[in-house]
């Protein structure tokens, strides 16, 4: 076929052949390019750019210019973008890409608590040890939270009602002292770090305990304190843990006028790990760790009778068979009756500070959605709530990265897209409350450490807490194009709202069905950053937070309804909550009588 390729390369052939025979003094081709895009006037010659350019008065049409997709401007505007003959709905890429949800309000398909939304803050973070921030000279101490900050308390209580957790790593390396003001830490607890180098000071005191009980009062949350069961209070010939410092800690937490706060005690953090954290004198294998639960068990009925005791806590390496499912099923068959609440941690993608040991996904857009790194995740959290043997299952410490989270992904837009997600894929496999690692610190932090904005993620908590409650509802939807949940909507009585992540970087329009019945009326709320998956920052309905950290709470906007079915519209890299209005409320979203 002779088409506009053909034709300019054989007038590349001639015109060079003229040079040649004529010299090229005497005639010469050139490129004539008017709105200099790289891309010639038809009667030109020698371009860069061998397509011709449909309108060389132009710069932003040319045959390399983007047209599309359905509803960028480039899509009406009159104009043929990329100069291939079908201008705005006549192109492919200008076509509405549709999505069809099926959301069955009757159908119960997972629970959320009422405190699900949770989050954390590290224990190093009180006791000035050294975390994942790391300076020109090497790790420097962690700085101590600011939490009588307004500003981070306000933010903090839009989450309400809430669960704080104090624990992480150095929790089983630090030390109550049970006296006013600071103590030394003792030489038991002093050398457990294999490298000398990462040694904590690892103190917590009566004045972090009372900051912490008063944070938690002022912003609505309840605490889950992790204890230490580590090698600082074990004897050092038998391996035997000594409660009397976690009898301590309690008693005082206890005894603070706001002291009811602390209503679920962790014994140990990651407890299938201490033994790669620390110099442990004896290994902890799941027969200790029973007889550890049952020791804590009696100290909890004496000093906080109604308490609840978590474990075991364990961290899973992210491997479908490597990987320590096995000390979950060992510790619940010698030890579920001492316990209340199964925790578990999972982190979707490993940042690049990870041991490679621990790391097969490193942090990205492709792995945070990767189907079979979602599948194996799931996977790990139907395993838990099958040992758990119908006690209450949390995901009790997880981010889109850990290791501190990765800079350029757990702090922005695209940590917001996974959240919103994960929280679904959660409550649907049984975990009923997520505690995201963390509030404040390291690249995970909801919140930026140096000005205390509210990253993308925190927005998408936010909103959770406004438009959702109770009950996941079955969802049916092609995840390869939209992740969508749908849930009970937060406050109205029969309403159904549905949770949209659009990480396809294009338009879509989502067609929303309730099972059973139709839908009466919709209104949206958008989450996202100008489509930019790299942002910090992120806006709600266009309005971005006031400097005191106000979250803008507009009245969302109207939905398209027809014949009975929602059509939402998601932006690319973005994530919107519909409320949906039914004509029947159905069963589980209805409030008892």
């Amino acid at each position: 076929m002779f088409n506009r390729s053909t034709y300019i390369a054989w007038i590349r052939i001639l015109g060079l052949s003229c040079m040649f025979l004529l010299g090229q003094d005497t005639w010469s081709l050139s490129c004539e390019d008017s709105d200099g895009d790289g891309y010639g006037d038809p009667a030109s010659g020698l371009c860069a750019n061998t397509e011709w350019d449909c309108d060389d008065g132009n710069p932003s049409v040319n045959p390399g210019a983007p047209e599309g997709p359905y509803g960028d401007p480039t899509c009406s505007d009159s104009l043929d973008n990329n100069c291939d003959g079908r201008p705005d709905a006549q192109d492919a890429e200008c076509e509405e890409a549709q999505v069809a949800v099926t959301i069955d309000p009757a159908q119960e398909a997972g629970r959320l608590d009422e405190r699900y939304l949770g989050f954390a803050f590290d224990t190093v973070q009180f006791t000035n040890g050294f975390w994942w921030d790391w300076g020109s000279s090497g790790p420097q101490p962690e700085p101590t939270p600011d939490l009588e900050s307004p500003k981070l308390r306000k933010l903090a209580s839009y989450l309400a009602p809430s669960r704080l957790r104090i624990g992480g790593t150095d929790s089983d390396a630090a030390y109550f002292c049970p006296e006013e003001g600071e103590c030394a830490l003792p030489p038991a607890y002093q050398g457990v770090y294999p490298d000398p180098g990462k040694e904590r000071p690892g103190v917590i005191t009566h004045e972090d305990i009372r900051r912490i009980a008063d944070f938690a009062e002022a912003i609505g949350s309840r605490i889950m304190f992790c204890i230490n069961v580590g090698p600082g209070p074990r004897n050092p010939s038998t391996g035997q843990w000594n409660p009397d410092n976690a009898r301590q800690l309690i008693q005082y937490a206890k005894s603070l006028p706001n002291g009811d706060l602390f209503d679920i005690w962790e014994p140990g953090n990651e407890v299938n790990l201490i033994w790669y954290n620390f110099n442990m004198p004896v290994l902890l294998t799941p027969e200790v760790y029973a007889s550890d639960l049952a020791t804590f068990r009696t100290l909890l009925n004496e000093e906080a009778p109604g308490d609840l005791l978590a474990c075991p806590g364990s961290f899973f390496v992210p491997y479908r068979w490597v990987n320590d499912l096995n000390y979950t099923l060992e510790v619940m068959q010698l030890a579920r009756d001492k316990v209340d609440l199964v925790t578990w941690h999972l982190y979707a993608t490993q940042s690049d500070r990870c041991p490679s040991l621990f790391a097969p996904n490193r942090a990205s857009k492709e792995a945070l959605f990767d189907p079979s790194i979602l599948g194996m995740n799931r996977f790990f959290a139907w395993y838990v709530l099958q040992q758990a043997g119908g006690l209450p299952v949390w995901n009790g410490e997880s981010a889109s990265s850990q290791c501190g989270g990765q800079l350029g992904v757990s702090d922005t837009m695209l940590d917001a897209l996974w959240l919103a997600d994960w929280i679904g894929i959660m409550a649907e496999e049984g975990s009923t409350t997520l505690v995201r690692q963390t509030l404040l610190g390291g690249d995970y932090g909801m919140i930026d450490p140096d000005t205390l904005d509210p990253r993308p993620s925190l927005l998408a908590y936010v909103m959770y807490r406004r438009t959702v409650e109770g009950s996941r509802l079955e969802t049916i939807v092609d995840r390869s194009e939209v992740k969508a949940h749908g849930y009970c909507s937060a406050g109205m009585d029969g309403s159904v709202t549905t949770v949209l992540s659009n990480p396809s970087g294009r338009l879509l329009t989502v067609e929303i069905a309730l099972a059973g019945t139709t839908v009466v009326s919709a209104r949206q709320w958008t989450l996202d950053a100008g489509g930019d998956l790299t942002a910090d920052r992120a806006t709600i309905e266009g309005l971005m937070h006031e400097p005191d950290g106000t979250i803008p709470d507009p009245p969302g906007t109207p939905v398209p309804v027809d014949q009975g079915k929602a059509y939402a519209q998601v932006g690319p890299n973005a994530v919107v909550f519909v409320v949906l209005e039914p004509a029947d409320a159905g069963l589980v979203c209805q409030s008892a009588p």
